[in-house]
């Protein structure tokens, strides 16, 4: 959807890459549709996540399948909207099966994704050179994107976004905050850090041994998109904690909770403090990471 609105509106389109291609559909297609793409030569990657199954296709291009927008846990009244995607969106003229979202739901999507990627380590310029583009073309001027971003809490982040965005484009001077801001980015490169991240989970309280807790047990709910029987039979809990930490053997999986962990081991109180009074100064400092 990104393509579709931001794409044509840069100079070239390959100043626009992409690393996968997203495909929202209704959770209750979810098994037709992932027999049909295996059925088509689509390679099924990886078990589900809280929000999209992954694939390779034929021409070896990463494909996301999503079930849903959903953005996390303790993102009630972003996900709230979020929900509404459906009613908020209309079919194409070319295809009844292809849908595009509404200007407004679309920018607020685009913003609630970033405020999620920056909790987590940050979300990278991309997303502000795609903010800029929508604010350039008029996708951000709509009285109903207010009142969207101000019942999902997001008013301040979006408010700041578009500063940085100024600063940037538009040669506007900076406040502490988007100084602030732009550091946090910056140093998190394209998909955000892991000292970021563990610097955002400490400044909220989060203890070394509760860090190291929390990545060595998931909580039920999340386990249940991993393993979803255990849905229906909870008593197994234990054993899919097991069975998950047997992932562990996998290189690729070990390392990546190596690094969370020596990160979190290394960040400054300093680094701490900074990210603390950021996201304070957001507003976003009680959405979950």
């Amino acid at each position: 959807m990104v393509e579709r609105y931001t794409l044509m509106e840069y100079p070239q389109a390959w100043f626009r890459t992409s690393c996968d291609i997203d495909i929202l559909i209704h959770q209750e297609d979810v098994e037709r549709t992932i027999e049909l793409l295996v059925k088509n030569g689509y390679e099924h990657q990886s078990d589900a996540t809280t929000h999209d199954y992954s694939f390779i296709t034929p021409g070896k291009v990463h494909l996301e399948l999503h079930y849903s927008l959903n953005q996390g846990e303790r993102m009630e009244a972003i996900n709230a909207i979020l929900d509404m995607v459906w009613v908020c969106s209309s079919p194409f003229k070319e295809s009844p099966y292809c849908f595009q979202m509404s200007n407004d739901m679309f920018v607020f999507y685009h913003i609630a994704h970033m405020a999620k990627h920056f909790i987590a380590g940050g979300c990278g310029i991309r997303s502000f050179i795609d903010l800029y583009l929508l604010k350039k073309n008029g996708y951000c001027n709509s009285i109903q994107l207010s009142l969207l971003l101000e019942k999902a809490n997001l008013s301040i982040f979006y408010e700041s976004a578009m500063k940085l965005v100024e600063v940037w484009f538009e040669d506007q001077p900076h406040d502490s905050i988007t100084e602030s801001m732009e550091s946090f980015v910056l140093t998190g490169g394209v998909y955000g850090s892991a000292t970021n991240a563990a610097a955002v989970k400490a400044s909220k309280g989060e203890s070394k041994f509760k860090s190291f807790f929390k990545l060595m047990f998931l909580s039920r709910k999340r386990l249940e998109i991993i393993y979803p029987s255990l849905h229906k039979h909870p008593i197994l809990l234990p054993l899919y904690q097991i069975k998950r930490w047997l992932r562990i053997f996998n290189s690729k999986k070990r390392k990546r909770i190596l690094n969370l962990v020596a990160a979190r081991n290394s960040v400054s109180k300093n680094e701490i403090d900074c990210v603390g009074d950021l996201l304070e100064a957001l507003k976003i400092k009680g959405l979950s990471n």
